[in-house]
This record gives structure tokens, sequence and C-alpha cells, in this order.
């Protein structure tokens, strides 16, 4: 811990270094604090402190020793000394260790701060590697999602390619088993349904998904605003709009009529009642507004060919 810029430990060194030395004079010699030997014995404390901690603590150890060597140690002017040579002599050794303290603590204090300054290089270095990691799996995960999407684009694309090709040789119900098949694939729901009409009236014909504990309607009347939105007004509904919403209530998150284009009868509605949050998008509703179209094409497709392959007596007029 340093306070002032001084640290516990230098200043416990310090006296340590200076108690030993000066018991070790006053009872093994003259009592001198060692004032003629040379080089001074506290000439390593300085140098050590200075070296080790820098110019504070280095004047600290300069100062304890001068303290040291002075307080109450001051000798007496000779009769041959002048009042210069005198003042030299007494202060020439504390002002070698200030010198010293000062030139190897200043030293020392470069060390420290070229220290410092590779120590926050290597900190900011080790962010900046964090970051970077951080950000490479960001990006393997997205690239691992988007490289799944794309297989489940071209599985889809080979579904709907193939059930494409297979619509030309099945009767009307065996279509909407087939498009099914296809709406699973490209819109992944958890729950859905294909209701037919029939007399002003949609029925359930298909239900994917549905629990026991499931309230779904199976018969949509005229009266019901779901009806009249869908079939009536023949618009595809959802929920992320408040309006169609409403229409909605609890049936379904999504919702469109199955429209013969030619025409313009409408043969039924497509409902989602279940979809994954992350799949509920604008790309996804339109995708499903292009699904009731193409089962509504298909459906009516499949019904001429039937119709044009039963007898002509048996034929609707």
């Amino acid at each position: 811990m340093a306070r002032l810029g001084i640290r516990r430990t230098a200043v416990i060194e310090i006296l340590l270094y200076l108690g030993a030395a000066l018991a070790l004079d006053y009872f093994f010699f003259d009592g001198t604090r060692f004032r003629d030997v040379q080089p001074h014995p506290f000439w390593p404390i300085v140098l050590l402190v200075a070296a080790q901690y820098g110019t504070s603590d280095g004047m600290l150890a300069a100062a304890t020793a001068t303290a040291a060597l002075l307080l109450g140690n001051v000798p007496p002017q000779s009769i041959s000394q002048d009042s210069y040579d005198y003042l030299i002599g007494l202060v020439r050794e504390p002002v070698a260790w200030f010198v010293a303290a000062t030139v190897l603590g200043e030293l020392r204090m470069r060390h420290i701060r070229e220290r410092d300054t590779l120590r926050h290089d290597l900190d900011e270095a080790r962010r900046r590697e964090a970051t970077l990691t951080e950000a490479h799996a960001r990006v393997t995960a997205l690239k691992n999602s988007l490289e799944t999407r794309v297989a489940g684009h071209l599985r889809s694309a080979m579904t709907m390619y193939g059930v494409a090709r297979s619509l030309d040789r099945q009767d009307s119900s065996e279509v909407l088993l087939s498009v099914m098949e296809v709406v699973r694939t490209v819109m992944s729901p958890e729950k859905f349904s294909l209701y037919l009409l029939r007399e002003d009236v949609l029925e359930v014909s298909i239900a994917e998904g549905w629990m026991a504990e499931d309230r779904y309607a199976r018969v949509f009347r005229s009266d019901t605003r779901l009806f009249q939105d869908v079939i009536g007004a023949q618009r595809v509904l959802c929920a992320a709009n408040e309006r169609d919403e409403q229409s909605l209530l609890r049936e379904g998150v999504l919702a469109g009529p199955l429209m013969d284009k030619e025409t313009g009868d409408v043969l039924g509605m497509l409902k989602i009642e279940a979809l994954g949050f992350f799949e509920l998008h604008f790309t996804n509703v339109q995708t499903f507004g292009v699904l009731c179209d193409w089962i509504a094409d298909a459906y009516v497709n499949a019904r001429r060919l039937e119709i044009a392959a039963e007898p002509a007596e048996r034929r609707p007029a």
C-alpha cells in the first residue's frame, strides 16, 4: 500500500536497516554513527530503496539516513577548518545520498511507467481479443443459422417441386393432403387447418397439431366476423394487425381465403393457429398469401380434371 507516494514496505525496510546499523554502532563501535567510515554504511539502504521503489521512497531513505547521521551527532568545528570547509564536510554525505536517490529513483520511475504502459496495452489487447472472439462466435452462429435456413429453404423448394409434379395425377382430396405437406415445410407451423366452403358455411376439412384441449371452431357461419373478412372481403388476416386480431380473436395468427382467380369464387380458408414467434414476419405473411393462391389453383385444377373424367351424363350442368 502506498500513501503520498510512499510504500509501507519501504518505510519498514528503512527503519529496520537504520535501527540495526545504529544499534550495531552503539554497542560495538564508538557511537559516532560511522561518521568517518567510507563508504558510509547508510549508502546501501538509500540505493536499495531508490532502485526498488522510486524517487519518493529514495528521498525518504536519504532524509531518514541524514537524520540518523546528524541528529544529536553534529561534530564540532576544528580550529583548522573555516566555515565553508566545515559546512561542506557536514553535508557532503547527505547531499550525495539525495542525488543518488533522485537519479536512481527517476530511472526506476521510468521503468515503472513503461511497465504500466505495457500492462495497459496488454489489457487493451486482451479486451480486443475477447471482443473479437465474441464477435467471431456471433458470426459463426449466424453463419450456421443461415446455412440451416438455406438448407431448409432448399428442402422446401424440393418438396414443393415434388408435390407440384404429382398434383396432376391426384384427385381433389389427395391434392389437399399433398399441399398440407407444403404448408408444414414452408411455414413450419405448430398448428394449422384447412376449411372448405359448403353452402355459406366454413367447415374444417384438415387439422394438423390440434390438441384435445384446444377449442378452435370447426365451423364458421356467415354471420361471424372471421367469415365476413376472409370469405366476404377476401382478405388475408394477420394477428400482428390490431384490426385483424379482433377478427381472429383466439382462433389463430394467420387466415386467408382459397379463391379461384378465374371465377372469383371462394373455395375455403387456410388458417394457422400457432406459429413460432420469429416466424411471424412480413416475408412469411406474404408467403402465406401465395400459399393460399397456390392451394386454391391446385384444388380447382384437380376438380376440373375430376369433372372432365366423369361420364357426360354425370357432369354438373
